[in-house]
């Protein structure tokens, strides 16, 4: 024990609270904190914390660190008003329990003690593998539903290596105290109410390693006192509401590994100094308004594995230099302004899995090179407008690939039989192209394939048997092509499918009744293909699911099949514009029925329709046994349609083009 002359202020005020011995300053500091807690929400702990819970908070650094906050969402927040209180007296004795230093035999440092009871804030001695300094003393309080702000004395805890307070109620901002914890190398504040400015003190916390402040409130700019943190290897800022630009004294945080700042309102331009970042293996920009260009000098990272700077206003073409960055899995930048050709310098990533620059404005012809990224498993170019010229065939290389999405862009040209190779594929968009030819028989071994969309191109000839290859089809869109021909009976094969839509084709002949075996599908559209004829097969009538069925402007004949009345869960049925389809729609789907549109009723039409529920001021029946009048006046309620005549071809030219807009 000290002797009464060597003793400094801290220690006699501490013995006069207490009234004995000395014992640690940190677990006196850390008793008053937690008795703070206890007089201001009721509750610090509960010995019927679940399992789950308090093995989290309990088992050491390794367990408790979510960088991501992922199990956020997956672990339920213990609030006070849940949990039974615990006196002060019983806090202060587990943590007097918990924090003496014990050593082993071998002098290694031990765990927290396996006795104290599970109600215990856990303060206690790990071995810490980052450093030759052999015991840390980690606080571990994540995870337990604490309100109200973290007080300046935490500042006291000089002996602190690790404080993780993640997932709580914290308000408030982060004290400057806490740049007082000379020692520490980990602090986790993630998903908290904290606000304010992050402290320039923190600086001072020079053996730090591992930062981690996202999802909180955080404002203002990042401070330039970053740039002391020459031990940091990870920091995560993401998710708050920081503003102005990058600090260009990150580039001397050469350890650095992992860099996140996505979610914020951070402006400027990304700094060249980040490709001084050499040990950078992931880089997370994403949901700011960064603007300028891609620096030539991230060229200079090439462990980087992870590259996401999606939604922001970075603008120009992309540097060749790119193609150094060989360690690169990941490289994700939509929804931003680059211009300019894809560098053929892609072609030297080997490594990559996912390239996504969606909804910019790139241009030029897509890179033959792009083959040799043989590990790409996602492939999103969609909504560039501008990209022209046709599809390589060396697309067919990528084995791996499961999406391929270059929807609403210039391709033009046929498609390459190539892609028949692409037998990992499951969604497959090319919608909104200049694409034309025919349809290659090779698509139907692509057998992965859940989603395929080719609507608003110009495909041209038949479709083919071997569609019906594709079992794992769910959604198959060939809407306003040029395609010709009989359907397919094999597309009854194609049992997956919830969605079925060739409207505004030129496909005739008769409808397959085997179709009837699609009994997943939810959506039918056959419209507009006008020589579709013969009679809508009863098997029609399997199809329980469905909520809508369109087969107007066709040319089906015969009676409506009585079999629709099993379609309970139809919410659209349009079968007008079949001149010679008449019948009556049984009466449980009235509510499926949509009013025709005024312009495809002339001031006198004939119309096919069931008069029996209906005023006989609205309708002309054909078989003698029902009303009839003639309409002399466009009705503003117009009855359940069956059908219509329309002779004027120009009218249903410009119905066609109406329609095709909103297709």
């Amino acid at each position: 024990m000290m002797s009464t002359s060597s003793t400094n202020k801290k220690d006699r005020l501490i013995r006069i609270l207490l009234g004995t011995n000395i014992i640690s300053l940190s677990v006196v500091v850390l008793v008053v904190w937690l008795s703070y807690f206890d007089n201001t929400t009721n509750t610090i702990g509960s010995s019927s914390i679940g399992t789950t819970n308090h093995q989290l908070y309990n088992d050491g650094i390794d367990n408790e660190l979510d960088r991501g906050g992922s199990s956020s969402s997956n672990l339920r927040r213990t609030h006070p008003e849940e949990e039974e209180g615990v006196s002060s007296s019983t806090v202060t004795s587990v943590f007097e329990a918990a924090a003496h230093r014990k050593m082993n035999d071998n002098g290694d440092c031990c765990e927290c003690p396996t006795a104290a009871p599970s109600l215990a804030p856990r303060i206690c001695q790990w071995p810490d593998e980052l450093t030759a300094e052999g015991c840390g003393t980690l606080l571990q309080l994540s995870y337990r539903g604490i309100l109200g702000s973290i007080p300046t004395t935490i500042g006291l805890l000089t002996d602190l290596t690790a404080l993780y307070l993640s997932n709580n109620e914290l308000t408030g901002s982060i004290p400057t105290e806490l740049g007082l914890l000379s020692n520490l190398h980990y602090l986790s504040l993630w998903t908290n109410r904290l606000r304010g400015s992050i402290p320039s003190e923190l600086g001072l916390l020079s053996d730090l390693k591992e930062l981690y402040l996202q999802d909180n409130y955080f404002s203002g700019t990042i401070p330039t006192e970053v740039g002391l943190w020459t031990s940091l290897t990870n920091i995560d800022f993401r998710s708050n509401e920081l503003t102005g630009s990058i600090p260009s004294e990150f580039g001397v945080l050469t350890k650095l590994t992992e860099l996140d700042l996505p979610a914020n309102e951070m402006v400027g331009t990304i700094p060249t100094e980040l490709g001084l970042l050499t040990a950078l293996t992931t880089l997370e920009l994403s949901s700011n308004d960064f603007s300028g260009t891609f620096p030539s000098e991230l060229g200079m990272l090439r462990n980087l594995v992870w590259l996401d700077i999606p939604s922001n206003e970075i603008s120009g073409s992309l540097p060749t230099e790119i193609g150094t960055m060989t360690s690169l899995e990941w490289f994700d930048m939509p929804a931003s302004e680059l211009t300019g050709q894809i560098p053929t310098e892609f072609g030297l990533l080997t490594k990559l899995t996912e390239l996504n620059m969606k909804f910019n404005r790139l241009d030029g012809t897509l890179p033959t090179e792009l083959g040799s990224c043989t590990d790409l498993v996602i492939l999103e170019l969609h909504g560039n407008r501008n990209i022209p010229g046709t599809l390589p065939s060396e697309l067919g290389l990528l084995t791996k690939l499961t999406a391929l999405e270059l929807q609403r862009n210039a391709l033009e040209g046929s498609l390459p039989t190539e892609l028949g190779s692409l037998v990992s594929l499951r969604k497959l968009l090319l919608d909104n192209n200049d694409i034309s030819g025919t349809f290659p028989t090779e698509m139907g071994q692509m057998t992965a394939l859940e989603v395929m969309a080719f609507q608003f191109t110009d495909l041209t000839g038949t479709l083919p048997a071997s569609i019906g290859f594709l079992l794992q089809l769910q959604y198959f869109n060939l809407a306003a092509n040029e395609m010709t021909g009989s359907l397919p009976t094999t597309l009854g094969e194609m049992t997956a499918l919830t969605e079925l839509n060739m409207k505004f084709n030129r496909f005739g002949g008769s409808l397959p009744s085997e179709m009837g075996t699609l009994t997943n599908l939810r959506i039918l559209e056959l419209q507009a293909n006008r020589d579709l004829n013969g009679q809508v097969p009863s098997e029609v009538g399997a199809l329980s699911l469905l909520t809508k069925l369109e087969l107007y402007r066709n040319s089906f004949t015969g009676t409506i099949p009585e079999a629709l009345e099993t379609l309970t869960q139809l919410e659209v049925l349009h079968l007008y514009q079949n001149p010679n389809l008449y019948g009556t729609i049984p009466t449980n789907l009235d509510r499926a029925v949509e009013l025709f549109p005024s312009q495809f009723n002339p001031l006198i039409q004939s119309l096919l329709v069931d008069c029996s529920n209906i005023l006989c001021t609205y309708c002309q029946a054909r078989d003698g046994t029902a009303c009839f009048t003639t309409i002399t006046t466009a009705p503003t309620t117009a009855p359940t349609v069956m059908g219509i005549t329309d002779d004027n071809d120009d009218d249903d030219d410009d119905d066609d083009d109406n329609e095709e807009q909103s297709i």
